[in-house]
């Protein structure tokens, strides 16, 4: 990409509402994020961008993890619908899923109310103590 593109994408992010961008082509990606000073800076991962951009907004992110080891399931062994879907809003201590622990199934529970932003975990997988289930999306306290 060239410099002067770089430049007027500056700009007219500057010029806008928006507090990020993300542009690719074949071979190239380029993140811009407009800090709070609309001073327009190059960020190097997706992983950034996404958290300045939750910064920016008063938003967090927030990994839900087991509490305990078993297998995984994101739906009740009586149902078909799973507990959680991405972009589906969960209130605090919602199961989101289920441990598999021999005969027992135990809860995992969302820890705060918000967005479910990435489901991680798949059902029948082998989950440790502490292994990330899904990433919600929150606001700051």
């Amino acid at each position: 990409m060239e410099l002067n593109e770089i430049e007027q994408l500056s700009s007219w992010l500057k010029a806008s509402k928006l507090c990020c961008l993300e542009f690719s082509r074949p071979g190239e990606v380029l993140k811009l994020f407009v800090s709070e000073s609309r001073h327009v800076e190059v960020i190097d991962s997706s992983d950034a961008l996404e958290s300045r951009f939750l910064e920016h907004h008063g938003l967090s992110q927030i990994d839900v993890i087991t509490q305990t080891a078993g297998i995984y399931l994101s739906t009740h062994p009586m149902r078909e619908k799973p507990f959680a879907t991405v972009g589906s809003f969960v209130k605090m201590n919602t199961i989101i899923g289920l441990l598999k622990i021999g005969l027992i199934y135990a809860p995992i529970l969302t820890p705060k109310s918000g967005v479910v932003m990435n489901i991680i975990s798949r059902t029948g997988d082998l989950l440790g103590y502490g292994s990330k289930v899904l990433t919600l999306k929150s606001e700051s306290e």
